[in-house]
């Protein structure tokens, strides 16, 4: 995908695209083409603003008006649901909020194909019903070229209409949907996986004991938090995008 994105050269083979070979040496030959990439952790720049970084990429640069610009930006993100604030500093968006806004970007760009590198990664399970929403609108209603990577099986699932599988480097499979999960699995990994059983092991003393902790960064507070840590054990800190579990870490 990064190749046909313009990311990075090919070392062999080639790309058709309507029966003719296609090769790309930059982002902006391929967005030119028609041919966008969503990257697993959007490439928008932090120090500007939600407007000032739809500008980018734009015929004219920086000196695109902004106000035509914030119109079109709310026009777009409409269309799919999107809030997005052309005033807001990037800083304060969301992942999923970074993700919608590189798709309008694209969408602004003219592309017809958009590639997205694991979008479901860090984004609450509501912004990834938001964004596969908007997806399907755009395959089904607008014709767009919708490539998904990924390796989360229900999201696979639930939104493709045909599957390839890669394993080891190598095509070792392609289907039409619906394809159950089992069928999936057997062709990522060469055969059903048997049921993992867990290890039940006795725990240690407690080695770390936190009680009433107060932490804050620009968007979230945590506030009363506690947690006993014991030798031995493995323990994981999960919570939706911005709920502040990177602060804790």
């Amino acid at each position: 995908m990064k190749i046909l994105s313009g990311y990075q050269p090919a070392d062999s083979g080639a790309i058709l695209i309507d029966g003719s070979s296609a090769g790309y040496h930059t982002p902006e030959a391929a967005i030119g083409a028609g041919i966008g990439m969503l990257q697993q952790d959007p490439l928008d720049m932090g120090a500007f603003t939600v407007c000032e970084n739809f500008i980018y990429g734009q015929a004219g640069g920086l000196t695109f008006s902004q106000r035509q610009a914030a119109r079109t930006l709310k026009a777009i993100s409409r269309q799919f649901g999107f809030d997005l604030d052309p005033d807001a500093p990037i800083s304060g968006l969301t992942i999923g909020q970074r993700q919608q806004l590189e798709i309008v970007r694209l969408l602004a760009l003219g592309v017809q194909a958009l590639i997205l590198d694991e979008p479901t990664t860090g984004i609450s399970a509501e912004q990834k019903d938001l964004l596969f929403d908007a997806l399907r609108d755009l395959a089904h209603r607008d014709g767009l070229i919708i490539l998904l990577v990924s390796h989360k099986l229900e999201d696979v699932i639930a939104l493709c209409d045909e599957v390839v599988v890669l394993r080891g480097g190598q095509l070792v499979g392609a289907a039409a949907m619906p394809v159950t999960t089992d069928e999936l699995v057997r062709l990522m990994f060469g055969g059903a996986l048997a049921q993992q059983t867990r290890t039940q092991i006795a725990l240690g003393d407690v080695v770390a004991r936190f009680a009433g902790i107060t932490l804050r960064d620009k968007r979230v507070t945590v506030t009363d938090f506690a947690l006993e840590l014991r030798a031995g054990e493995v323990v994981g800190c999960a919570g939706l995008d911005g709920s502040g579990q990177e602060l804790v870490i």
